[in-house]
Order: C-alpha cells, then structure tokens, then sequence
C-alpha cells in the first residue's frame, strides 16, 4: 500500500468544501487524521485520540492553504467540518469603501485574517498575538503530541518580484501564519493585497493597515493569491525526481454545466434575505428554500437536455407531487392542453407566489410549508416551460425574450470578467500529467463557481460528498490495486 507523508491542496474558493470530504475519506481509511471526536481528553479540546497515517508536512494555496493549515493543526475531520459548518462564508466578503478599493481589491479581508488567527490561538501554546511558523514547528518536533501537528507551507504571489513566495518554518519562521494563508488567498480584485509589513507584525492588524500596506506606492512588497502562477503546488516536496509519498488534491469541474451569474445572484439574494430580514437561529427555513430553488435551477437545466420522449416520463411522478389542479390534469393527460390551460396554471402561480409573499409560520412545520410552496413553483414552471411552451401566449413569449436580452446585457460583461479573473488564477500548467496524474485525487465540483461566497448549505454538502466518493475512488483504484 502507498505511504502518504505529504499533502497538497490546490486553491479553488469555496469549492475548497470538497476537501472536507476528500480528509474524511483518508481518516475513515486510516491514512490521516485522528479519531480526536471519539476519544477528546476533555469536552471541546477535540484532542486525545489516536493519530492516523505517517503525514508530516502539508501544502496548500490560497483555499487549498487555509485547508492545509487546519490540517497542519492536528485536526480531526470532523473537527474542521463542524468548524466550518459554524462559519458563514459570506462573512469574509468584507466590502470596503470604494476609496480604499482602489488599491486593489473590493474586501478588506480582516475577517479571514481574524478568523485564521483564532483558529491558531486555539491550537498552538505561543505568547505570540499572531502565532508564526515557528510557533508551529515547536508543537511538530514536541515528542509529547505524538505526529499530531504538521509542518506548512503556503504560497502567495509578488507583486514587486512577480514571483512566487514559499512560507513555511524553512523560509520564513517569523511570518504570521494568518498573514501568510491571507496573502495566499489574495484573489485579484476581490481582496486587497497583502502588504510585506503585516507579516510580522505582533500588533492587532487594523484595515487602515490594510490600507497603507497595499497602496502601490507602499515602500515593502505586497501579495496576491498564489494561485496567480502556482495554484497546484503538487512539486512542493520534490527533490531532483517526484515524490511518490505526496497526495494531492486537485478541484476540477467534471460536469458538463456550470453556474451561472444569475445563479450566484439569487445566491446572494437569499442569503441576504435569511440573514437580514427573516433571521432564524438554525437556518432551517433558508436551508429549505436555497434548496428548492437550487432544484429549480437543476430541473430548468436538465429540461433542456431531454427529448420529448424522455420528458413525459416524469409526468407521473410529478403529478403526484403537486398541489396545482391544471397542473395535475395536464400531466396526468400526458401533456394534453386544452386552450384554458395557460391562463389557468399563469393564475395558480401568481396566487401560490402571494401566498409565499404573505406566508407566516403559525406552527412548527414552516419548512415543511415553505417546501410544499416551493415544491409547486417549481412543478407548475416545469410544465409552463416544458410541456406548455408552443401554447404560451405571445405576451409571455415576448417578456421572457426581453428578460433575457436584459441580463445578457448586464450579466455578459460580468462574465467576462469572470472569465478572465478565473483564468488569471487558476493556470494548468502546475500539473504535468505524466508526472503527477498517479499521485492527484481529482475532486469533481459539480459545475459550482470558485466565487460563490453565498453559496447554499446544500451544495456545500453536495461538495462535500463528490469530495469524499472521488477520494475513495481514488483510492480503490490507485492504492490498492
């Protein structure tokens, strides 16, 4: 069986969610991790267990960097998946004014660098405000802990020497690691850079340091994303040939769709909605809705696939789903329309949108009403875009062309700019595959964007679960034949 002594984790956003299923795979296996949620030496330590594997060093950039440090942390799988599960992602889009934007990017990024430090603090015995890499390396060579902790590396981009940076105990042991892992997560445009000077700074960083430090006239070097020309560092452990004791993990969309901007959109919408306005203290209805409109989006896309045939199928089944008499009727006569019909289902699903307009919940069961509501939404578009569309009347016709053309208007540009941004970090050219395929657990992402800092609960989960069915498959396949 293959010995894994290195991991690498390549950068990828939110997409990074996948890696928490790919650990828990390699711990169910025994091949990393530790059994820390089972056995804790005192309640919330998550530490106590039993150390799996031979891992010693880890490597990451950019969201491949922030899994790695928790890695690096002598977590358990489970640890960083409930940690994670607490966190809200859109937290860390800290929007700055539009004055401060123009030194290179629309967030502060203070709220990661303060959520990566606490992670640290909680971890390491230092005295520093900002633990360092040296702070870490004493808790790796401490015979008392056993393997648990794990040397890091990490990897962000020049500006001034445009060129990548290494920062581990072996380059740097006086760098913060928060800085380092923010530095490496710098996405163009999206957060400010790093600036040289808050690497070692000992003091509580301030966004008016931000600020100061990432200003192109700023007398030290400043960071971007790493991913800028080194997204994968699969050859970080190489010597003068690869290393066959390193496992990577490399994100990659195996669907043949993707998201698309008004997805993320709605995406933000929602998450704006349920945590502005109709705030609860589990999420559950939130959880439900982003779910039944991620349904919407997923039944919308794959309706464009199907052929007539392959399409009535699902007549049956989603008669029986919905509360929608003419939708009902139609489908149960097998898309059989009589003139009425549109007028009919356009009526049902303005009267069940202002019932979700004015729904209150009177009991416990508002996400069980919330999806049976949505449930119909989605059912009676189906059939007014499925099965309906030769009989929609020209008014309807003409209003969805012109919806449309105006978000192709607005929306193109956007992903243009996309585009080029996603290009710009996350270059190919880092795996070389005749070299590195043996050794790299392909993670599908399932079409979702890197960006999608609103991203539903239920995809998370959903990248989750691809992360962790690719790695065993991985290791069915590579390990253990």
């Amino acid at each position: 069986m293959k010995t894994i002594e290195n991991l690498v984790f390549k950068g990828g956003g939110v997409l990074g969610a996948a890696y928490i299923g790919a650990y828990q795979t390699l711990q169910d296996m025994r091949l990393a991790g530790n059994n820390d949620a089972l056995a804790p030496t005192a309640p919330g330590t998550g530490m106590g267990g039993l150390i799996y594997g031979n891992v010693k060093r880890v490597a990451g950039t950019s969201a491949g960097s922030v899994f790695s440090m928790m890695v690096a942390l002598g977590y358990s799988a489970e640890t960083i998946s409930g940690i994670v599960a607490k966190k809200d992602q859109a937290d860390f889009a800290d929007f700055c004014s539009p004055d401060a934007a123009l030194h290179g990017g629309f967030c502060w990024g203070l709220n990661l660098f303060n959520w990566l430090n606490d992670q640290l603090k909680a971890r390491l015995t230092t005295i520093n405000a900002n633990p360092t890499f040296a702070d870490l390396h004493k808790m790796v060579i401490d015979p008392a802990n056993n393997g648990r902790y794990k040397d890091l590396h990490v990897f962000a981009h020049s500006v001034v020497q445009s060129r990548t940076i290494e920062f581990s105990y072996e380059t740097t042991p006086d760098v913060c690691i928060a800085g380092a892992v923010r530095a490496s997560g710098s996405v163009p445009f999206f957060y400010m850079p790093w600036g040289k000077v808050l690497l070692t700074t000992q003091t509580p960083i301030t966004k008016e340091m931000i600020e100061a430090a990432a200003k192109p006239d700023a007398a030290s070097d400043r960071y971007i994303d790493g991913g800028v020309a080194y997204n994968y560092p699969i050859t970080t452990f190489d010597g003068a040939a690869a290393n066959d004791k390193t496992l990577g993990f490399y994100l990659q969309n195996m669907s043949y769709q993707s998201e698309t901007t008004p997805e993320l959109i709605v995406h933000g919408i929602e998450h704006w909605f349920f945590t502005k306005i109709f705030v609860e203290k589990d999420n559950t209805t939130y959880k439900v809705v982003s779910c039944a409109v991620e349904s919407l989006f997923e039944l919308l896309n794959y309706v464009k696939t199907l052929t007539p045939g392959t399409t009535a199928a699902m007549y049956p089944r989603l008669a029986a789903m919905t509360s929608s008499a003419t939708a009902k009727t139609i489908l149960q006569k097998n898309g059989e329309l009589t003139s009425d019909d549109m007028p009919k289902l356009t009526a049902e699903l303005t009267d069940i949108l202002k019932k979700l307009g004015t729904y209150k919940a009177t009991s416990g069961n508002a996400a069980e009403d919330i999806r049976a509501i949505f449930a119909d939404i989605v059912i009676l578009l189906f059939v007014i875009y499925a099965v309906c569309k030769g009989q929609m009347p020209d008014w309807l016709k003409a209003l969805i062309t012109a919806i449309k053309s105006y978000l192709a208007d607005i929306f193109d540009p956007i992903m243009n700019f996309g585009s080029i941004l996603g290009a710009s970090i996350n270059p190919p050219a880092n795996m070389v595959f005749q070299r590195d395929a043996g050794r790299t657990v392909f993670l599908n992402c399932l079409g979702y964007q890197f960006a999608d800092f609103w991203i539903p609960p239920c995809n998370t989960q959903r990248l989750i679960q691809s992360g962790a069915t690719c790695t065993k498959d991985y290791l069915d396949l590579i390990m253990y034949t």
